[in-house]
């Protein structure tokens, strides 16, 4: 997604444009939209340029205007479906080998967009995938350029803050080396991406101001401090604001079943596996079975959210399947969360004060279930592909009954009111019209 931001008096200047790029799945996008939200509500102009799924996201109240692409996520199933989702998820490697994969199939459309909308004179925020691409436009182009991330990815010897450093038992030097690794590979997802735009702008190279330079090199860490503390050895440049997540008591579904699961007498929790669950026919008919046992098992209700292979409403009677939901409402309303580990949903979990924890499929999601379960507010995290009906029986009796229920219920409704204490939404709006007036 490319978000255009078209400044109208920030700082005493005039006719500036902010260009945010964000490609990803839907917990990518949310957070942009969010920011672009935050940004429109000051008075400023915004325009989105995204993939198809996600111009519903883009209503009236937005304040923005929504140009697709003509691509969706579809790209990524199809990837998927021809084998390398199978190995991403036991394999770092494979991991950045299926994303750069992804970004050689949108480049095209996405190069056109870019080249159509950057200008000289704008700030380029850039998601951390599709870095490389942006540094290319920033060469070409001869705009300032800033890094957004939305998880513990920049470099550090912590392994609290970083999810490239692991073991976290090796020495200070590896865990630095692994780190500085692990980002060089991410952020060269979009390297393919980076050499069409070269090809396209080759004639068309600026000598870029040594000022605007600096301004590539910064980053904004738009991740929550109490998710992802910052570290000691990150410098001046990396700023960290919080995570851009939108609060308040979300929206009601027009679904009397799904209050007929929350008031159901026995504890109710919700599992899902995000838009990557949805990538497998196969993958998701077993979690369904696997879910099914679990609720009977831990004598517990379970909303399902629904998906391109299970339709809305009772699957056992122990089970609802619920069309789109808004996690701020949900949440808070369920004892206990299972979910995929995406930054978005983390953060959703952290926020309801509800024991939360992850079966992760793979990028960022085997850290954020790893930092939920340091900081108490749910049981060990698991892969996808080793959940089971006694795994997640186990971990459904945990959140919901007994000493150690309470205990993460405590812990969970404590952290919740220190992220909302952070304002990561506003600090990151503040951050990027900082940025802007430099």
């Amino acid at each position: 997604m490319i978000v255009v931001i078209n400044e109208v008096g920030v700082g005493g200047r005039t006719s500036q444009r902010v260009v945010i790029m964000a490609i990803g799945s839907r917990g990518d996008i949310v957070p942009m939209v969010n920011l672009a939200r935050g940004v429109a509500r000051l008075g400023v102009e915004t325009e989105i340029i995204g993939l198809s799924d996600y111009e519903s996201l883009v209503d009236e109240e937005c304040g923005a205007r929504f140009h697709s692409i003509g691509l969706s996520m579809a790209t990524m199933r199809e990837i998927v479906e021809e084998g390398w989702g199978k190995f991403s998820e036991r394999d770092p490697l494979v991991e950045i080998k299926l994303l750069a994969r992804w970004i050689d199939r949108l480049k095209d459309a996405l190069v056109s967009q870019l080249i159509e909308v950057v200008e000289k004179d704008d700030l380029l925020l850039t998601g951390v995938l599709t870095r490389d691409c942006a540094a290319a436009v920033h060469r070409h182009v001869g705009c300032r350029m800033v890094t957004i991330a939305l998880s513990g990815v920049m470099p550090s010897s912590s392994p609290e803050s970083c999810l490239y450093v692991t073991p976290s038992k090796a020495p200070a030097w590896l865990r630095r080396v692994r780190a500085r690794l692990g980002w060089r590979f991410v952020t060269g997802v979009s390297r393919s991406a980076a050499r069409e735009v070269d090809r396209r702008l080759r004639n068309r190279r600026v000598k870029t101001p040594r000022s605007k330079r600096s301004g590539g090199r910064r980053t904004i860490l738009a991740a929550s401090p109490t998710l992802v503390p910052r570290a000691p050895d990150w410098g001046p440049r990396v700023v960290q604001t919080g995570y851009p997540l939108e609060v308040g008591p979300g929206v009601e579904p027009n679904d009397d079943g799904v209050l007929e699961v929350l008031e159901g007498g026995a504890p109710c929790a919700y599992v899902g596996f995000g838009s990557p669950g949805e990538n497998s026919e196969a993958l998701w008919r077993h979690l369904e079975q696997e879910i099914v046992l679990a609720a009977e098992l831990a004598e517990v209700n379970v909303i399902l959210p629904s998906s391109r292979y299970v339709s809305p409403g009772w699957v056992s009677p122990n089970v609802f399947s619920v069309g789109e939901v808004d996690h701020r409402w949900l949440f808070p309303k369920v004892d206990a969360v299972i979910h995929h580990g995406g930054a978005g949903t983390t953060m959703s979990g952290l926020v309801s004060g509800t024991p939360s924890c992850v079966a992760s499929f793979a990028f960022d999601q085997d850290y954020h279930g790893r930092r939920l379960a340091d900081l108490g507010v749910g049981p060990a995290p698991m892969r996808v592909d080793d959940v089971d009906a006694r795994a997640l029986e186990s971990r459904l009796s945990a959140m919901t009954r007994g000493s150690q229920g309470e205990r993460y219920r405590a812990r969970a409704r404590e952290l919740s009111q220190a992220v909302l204490g952070e304002e990561g939404l506003e600090r990151t709006v503040d951050a990027v019209l900082a940025s802007l007036r430099e």
